[in-house]
């Protein structure tokens, strides 16, 4: 257990203040009143890759839709070579840290290991730690929980992004 995660868990125990909730640093894109689509100057590509991944991961949370058909017909936008780069980079990366036993794991699409490479993939492009992201999802749905919903359907649907597990 880490110990960011060890550390949030204690303090739940002996009853302290609740843990803070962690945040995204800026909404880095969004549709304003006007309707049109606005990007923060200081926006990244990685921050909007997370932008863009928590807004399918939300509208799958709400629509209800069944996820692995959702993910077949996403997957001509989710997999294109072009806008998939980032990410099956840092897939590729994460893939390389990992032991035989996590990559077999991610090979047989165990719920916990997909969880755990979407929030590496959004730690990585958002430029955040990703501990703390997983203590915050530790206390229930946080900041990244869409983003998180979004990767694992881009996971799935684009086959690890062309890496191999």
């Amino acid at each position: 257990m880490s110990a960011a995660l060890l550390g949030m868990a204690l303090a739940c125990v002996a009853g302290a203040q609740p843990a803070e909730r962690l945040a995204r640093p800026v909404k880095h894109s969004y549709t304003g009143e006007d309707g049109k689509f606005h990007v923060e100057k200081d926006a990244t590509v990685g921050n909007l890759g997370v932008d863009a991944y928590a807004n399918l991961g939300r509208r799958m949370a709400t629509a209800d839709l069944d996820a692995v058909a959702m993910s077949k017909a996403l997957k001509p936008v989710l997999c294109d070579r072009a806008g998939a780069q980032a990410v099956a980079a840092v897939v590729k990366d994460a893939l390389k840290e990992m032991t035989t036993a996590q990559r077999a794991r991610l090979k047989a699409r165990e719920p916990e290991s997909l969880t755990d490479l979407a929030i590496i993939i959004a730690a990585s492009l958002d430029q955040v730690d990703a501990d703390a992201i997983r203590a915050d999802e530790a206390l229930g749905p946080g900041a990244y929980h869409d983003a998180i919903t979004g990767f694992r359907i881009g996971l799935e649907a684009c086959d690890f992004y062309g890496q191999r597990p």
